[in-house]
């Protein structure tokens, strides 16, 4: 393992200056006035400046992403095992909330196919009869409210400038993937992370069972079908989240959720 606990940029810096200073006060202690003390007081200066500017435009050298990628990975995996033992099992589906919900977007994770016919933000378990929902806060939630806040996001409601903003995002603010490809098939999107750098976190999970990541998705994903309900405001549902772990490739599909007058309305059509 790399250990972190000399680094050499700061510490050159400091040499840098250390040198300067030590050059000056030859210089200003022999005081010749000839080439020699000029050429020292010259490379006193030189070498200060280097290093404030070492110093200037150094950066930490931060978290690794592969550790980064592992920290919600736990949270996840006992999520989804708490889901399973109590009967949850329908794939996370994401609504938009109104002002009052913790939430501008709040997690629902049905029993069955069906939901309770009205949904309480303020309860973590709503059950109608026979169907039953799980309530949560979206993992991405925390990351979507500081990109809204710190940096100004606002999810536009136009589907092409929605698409550039998850580009632009995920390959530049964030940098968590070399490229992102978008594709529409149907009513469901098709959202491809190339490069991702965090496939460590989605090789964690998988390996305790694929169906984690449609149950309780992790914050990258659940920022993608976030910013997906806000822009459509309808309900969405992560349909399947796939990594490929040797092309270091994420697919995550994203399906809106047809209301059942839809659902009338297209056979009703489809008889007519």
């Amino acid at each position: 393992m790399r250990s972190t606990r000399f680094n050499p940029y700061p510490n050159s810096a400091l040499l840098l200056i250390a040198v300067s200073v030590i050059l000056m006060i030859i210089a200003t202690y022999f005081g010749r006035g000839d080439i020699s003390s000029a050429m020292l007081v010259l490379a006193a200066v030189t070498s200060f400046i280097t290093g404030v500017i070492i110093f200037t435009f150094h950066e930490g050298e931060g978290v690794s992403r592969e550790f980064a990628s592992l920290l919600p990975s736990g949270g996840m995996i006992s999520l989804a095992r708490s889901m399973a033992d109590l009967g949850v099992g329908g794939n996370a589906r994401f609504f938009p909330a109104g002002d009052g919900a913790p939430a501008t977007v709040m997690q629902v994770n049905p029993v069955g196919d069906a939901l309770p016919s009205s949904l309480d933000w303020d309860k973590s378990f709503l059950f109608e009869g026979e169907a039953g929902a799980m309530v949560t806060v979206p993992s991405g939630v925390p990351l979507l409210m500081m990109l809204m806040n710190d940096h100004g996001l606002k999810i536009p409601d136009d589907e092409d400038l929605l698409f550039h903003m998850i580009e632009d995002l995920f390959e530049g603010l964030l940098g968590i993937t070399e490229k992102v490809g978008i594709e529409r098939s149907g009513d469901a999107l098709l959202v491809t992370l190339y490069g991702y750098s965090l496939i460590s976190g989605c090789k964690c999970v998988s390996a305790e069972s694929p169906r984690c990541c449609a149950l309780a998705p992790c914050p990258v994903c659940s920022l993608v079908a976030c910013m997906v309900t806000l822009s459509l405001n309808v309900p969405c549902t992560i349909v399947s989240a796939v990594p490929d772990l040797r092309k270091r490739r994420l697919s995550v599909v994203i399906s809106p959720l047809l209301s059942s007058e839809d659902d009338d309305d297209d056979d009703q059509n489809k008889s007519e």
